[in-house]
């Protein structure tokens, strides 16, 4: 059985490596990025099940959950009515 090689990139979301630097720019479609990503926090996996729900609304309802007319009013609007406690 032999290795292919494919000319596909690993996505920069599931890479390991270096921590992201502080003040850098935050990448993503801003609807659906988790508070903890906003406020520059330590995160986990818990941020791609976020993103997942904010998903399922949108299926459902056909609008984005903290949907707005600027990026910065959506990021205000996930850090004002975003905050769930989450009990594992």
């Amino acid at each position: 059985m032999s290795t292919s090689h494919t000319p596909y990139r690993t996505p920069k979301s599931v890479r390991r490596g270096a921590l992201p630097v502080e003040g850098a720019p935050i990448l993503g479609t801003p609807d659906y990025l988790a508070p903890e990503l906003l406020l520059g926090k330590p995160h986990d996996c818990m941020v791609d099940w976020w993103a997942l729900g904010v998903c399922l609304f949108e299926f459902l309802t056909g609008v984005p959950p903290f949907n707005d007319e600027t990026p910065q009013l959506v990021f205000q609007n996930i850090l004002n009515r975003g905050q769930f406690e989450c009990r594992h």
